[in-house]
């Protein structure tokens, strides 16, 4: 009888290198050393740091600025360039590590695609702890899965926009994510007899961009339309946006079929979605309608995803469990269906009895003002007894 434990992460922060820590080389703290002579010395057992292409960098940096020699020696690197795994499957960066007292150079592997518990190689220890965990979900695989899954999904059905406020309603206006807009097209690619292909889809179309639709208000007997439009971060920078406001006929042009109020305001910004510490302001042409000043702040509500049904997985016939969980990255779809699961890390051999569970599995998607929307997850299974 096995199981199988599930943790969903969301994370959007990347871990930032450290510089490393002086060291005293009678009290020197050891991390977990490998008790595998081959680790992080065999292009078969590299160290797997985790992070890709946009956060793996920094992560290899943090990893070797937190080894030392056997006795606390500092070490010095280089790296020399890239290889190919054994298996065919990743790119390893090899880094060329030396310190006081070591014969020649030793060459140590590290993948940056994948990530499992880090451990100091054998012959090393660490000058201070590690401090990485499970890196975020590569920006790249997730623009990738939510491009097709989007066009796949958006061909065949329809996605209500994200209300702007945060009971839901409309009062104040729509948006619409990477995801819907992509959706839209492909709808319309669809209706129109053809289909998007996410391999080809021209860079217009792919790029992740929100746009915002404001709403005129309606006060005694008048309409007051809006005047501008921002996203506000967290730190109350304001997003970028891209081109000119539009209204009328330009709207609907930019968004076919919606049926916008006369003297909507559209503008799109260059993000993927909202974030949850965002505010969109909209500034109207007169403040009779809003309280008397002409900027209204809408906080964005946001809903993290939580799993409803996960089946525990069966493991495969002459497969040996292992206490080490494998680790998946997926997108969590509006329907709170994990979808493009990609193995990232654990038993390799485990990798495809992960990813069949999963595609079973039922979860409550992340949220903003109460509508879904698509977000990268990482998840971990562990197989053991």
């Amino acid at each position: 009888m096995f199981s199988a434990t599930l943790i969903i992460l969301a994370v959007t922060v990347a871990q930032s290198p450290a510089p490393p820590a002086a060291v005293d080389r009678s009290t020197v703290p050891r991390c977990a050393v490998s008790t595998d002579p081959n680790y992080g010395v065999t292009r078969s057992n590299p160290v797997e740091v985790g992070g890709g292409a946009m956060y793996g960098p920094a992560r290899e940096r943090r990893y070797l600025d937190a080894l030392r020699g056997p006795d606390g020696q500092p070490i010095r690197y280089n790296r020399t360039g890239s290889t190919e795994g054994a298996d065919g499957t990743t790119i390893l960066d090899a880094y060329e590590v030396t310190h006081a007292g070591l014969a020649k150079p030793v060459i140590l592997y590290l993948d940056e695609y994948h990530f499992s518990d880090l451990r100091a190689p054998a012959g090393f220890v660490c000058g201070q702890p590690i401090g990485l965990d499970m890196p975020p979900p590569d920006p790249f695989q997730t623009s990738v899965a939510l491009i097709s899954v989007a066009i796949e999904q958006g061909s065949v059905r329809d996605f209500p926009p994200i209300p702007l406020d945060q009971d839901g309603a409309t009062t104040h206006g729509v948006v619409f994510d990477q995801f819907r807009m992509i959706a839209r097209t492909a709808r319309g690619a669809a209706a129109a007899g053809t289909r998007l292909d996410p391999k080809t889809l021209p860079a217009e179309i792919a790029r992740p961009r929100t746009v915002v639709l404001a709403y005129p208000l309606s006060c005694n007997a008048r309409t007051v339309a809006p005047a501008a439009i921002e996203i506000l971060g967290g730190q109350g920078g304001a997003i970028r946006r891209e081109g000119e406001y539009l209204r009328d006929g330009a709207i609907s042009a930019l968004l076919p079929g919606m049926q916008a109020p006369v003297s909507s305001l559209a503008a799109t910004f260059t993000l993927a979605t909202l974030r949850p510490t965002d505010t969109v302001r909209i500034t109207y042409a007169d403040p009779s309608c809003t309280g008397g000043t002409p900027e209204l702040a809408l906080p964005v509500k946001f809903t993290d995803p939580k799993t409803l049904e996960t089946p525990a997985p069966s493991l495969p016939a002459g497969l040996a469990p292992s206490d080490t969980p494998v680790r998946l990255q997926a997108l969590v779809d509006l329907d709170g269906m994990l979808q493009r699961a990609a193995y990232i890390g654990g038993p390799a051999h485990l990798a495809p009895a992960a990813i069949e569970a999963i595609q079973r599995w039922r979860s409550e998607p992340p949220r903003i003002n109460g509508a879904p929307i698509a977000r990268a997850v990482l998840v971990q299974i562990k197989f053991k007894p």
